[in-house]
């Protein structure tokens, strides 16, 4: 589309991952809310959970309330394939009749499955299309999934979906880089002009934990029964083997040597009995565990308890473009984090000096109580500087970025809301 033929269109934006799952609360919605009160109009298409029908009323409310359409279909994974692509084909179905209403001027598809049917979609209806990169899916999945073939395939498309998109958004500088020398080089244009990076950004008013009282900490630790003087050693997030939890819990076992009053706490919506065995795997016992499942608005109370944090992911190409939103979030709650190296931006991100966090290249006994000893000695200081550094992940910079990419291809539709 010709800048001379841009006009005060919608926008389709495509997801798998639904609105009602704790990735579609954190990383969907926040960003579509203050797009819409930036004025663009917005129809969303989502693969929607039944285990979590409850919360559809409230998020049909909130969009309703910031004039968004949404549409979604049934999620579903069993069998495998052949359920996931009923779910594409539905979602297929239902932009074909949002697009003949003939007032969508963009695609923005969110994932490598949404951006296969905005392709088909653009061939037919001539719509640009924007792909939100996220990660290295196809990779990922090669080295875990026991469908390879697929992944295969779509690893073989995925340059031709780079190169069809008429725009492309990555987590990471280091993703940016990957993809544009791999299938971008002979285009004439540079990774800037053709890549934006957006890392997954946090909503600094809700993670403010200076915002919980000192009678509401004493609460929660009253509640999940943590002595006054115990260190609380903090994990947020699923506990999956991608976040290599065996060395995650070895971490916990080297801070127990330097500190044997260490609590170890997770917020976490992973099933308790998944997070015990890992557990006993590393040699640490249920007694020194707490373990917690909490709302998003209810995160930043936990949060609030933690000395400091563990940020674990293994290291490896798969995840040059991961941009681990609990990092951003973490660091608005000025809680030092004990990071491992190699993964997306984080080499350049985490340091002492930026957000009183720390990184390792192993996790070895020794670089652990190393790295262990330095962190203890950051959360001792008077003064926190995570929440300061860590406004370059705000949600604020994170839609103005979504904002500037969008006026490549549509104009707003009505004024931008004055108010918040």
């Amino acid at each position: 589309m010709k800048p001379t033929d841009m006009a005060a269109h919608r926008v389709l934006y495509l997801t798998h991952d639904g609105l009602t799952d704790n990735i579609g609360q954190s990383q969907v919605l926040p960003y579509l809310l203050g797009l819409a009160r930036e004025g663009f109009g917005l129809t969303i298409i989502s693969a929607e959970k039944a285990a979590r029908a409850g919360l559809r009323p409230e998020v049909t409310h909130v969009l309703q309330s910031a004039g968004i359409a949404w549409h979604y279909v049934s999620y579903h994974n069993r069998p495998p394939l052949v359920s996931t692509v009923f779910d594409l084909t539905r979602m297929y179905r239902v932009a074909c009749r949002v697009l003949r209403q003939g007032d969508v001027g963009l695609i923005h598809a969110r994932g490598f499955l949404p951006v296969t049917l905005a392709l088909l979609l653009k061939r037919r209806f001539g719509v640009p299309v924007i792909f939100d990169f996220r990660d290295f899916w196809a990779d990922r999945r090669l080295h875990s999934n026991p469908f390879k073939f697929v992944y295969r395939h779509f690893k073989r498309r995925e340059g031709g979906m780079i190169r069809n998109s008429d725009h492309v958004v990555t987590l990471t500088q280091r993703a940016r880089t990957i993809l544009h020398e791999a299938y971008l080089t002979g285009t004439g244009e540079t990774a800037e002009q053709r890549i934006t990076v957006i890392p997954t950004c946090v909503d600094i008013d809700l993670f403010d934990t200076d915002k919980i009282s000192p009678r509401q900490r004493a609460e929660v630790r009253s509640a999940l029964a943590i002595p006054g003087n115990a260190l609380v050693f903090g994990y947020l997030g699923t506990v999956l083997d991608d976040y290599i939890p065996g060395e995650m819990f070895r971490a916990f076992q080297a801070l127990r040597s330097l500190e044997p009053r260490a609590v170890f706490l997770l917020v976490s919506p992973t099933d308790r009995k998944d997070i015990l065995r890992y557990a006993q795997a590393g040699g640490v016992p249920e007694a020194d565990i707490r373990i917690v499942s909490a709302r998003r608005a209810e995160v930043p109370r936990y949060l609030a308890i933690f000395d400091l944090s563990v940020v674990f992911i293994r290291p490896d190409r798969t995840t040059a473009g991961v941009s681990p939103t609990k990092l951003a979030e973490l660091f608005a709650c000025n809680i030092p984090v004990l990071a491992s190296a190699g993964v997306g931006d984080m080499d350049e991100i985490v340091s002492p000096e930026a957000n009183d966090s720390v990184l390792v290249g192993d996790f070895s006994e020794e670089t652990l109580q190393s790295a262990l000893r330095r962190l203890l000695a950051l959360v001792r200081l008077p003064i926190r500087h995570g929440r300061a550094a860590s406004m370059q992940f705000s949600l604020a910079e994170g839609i103005n970025r979504y904002r500037s990419v969008y006026l490549r291809f549509v104009q707003p539709v009505k004024p931008p809301c004055l108010t918040s």
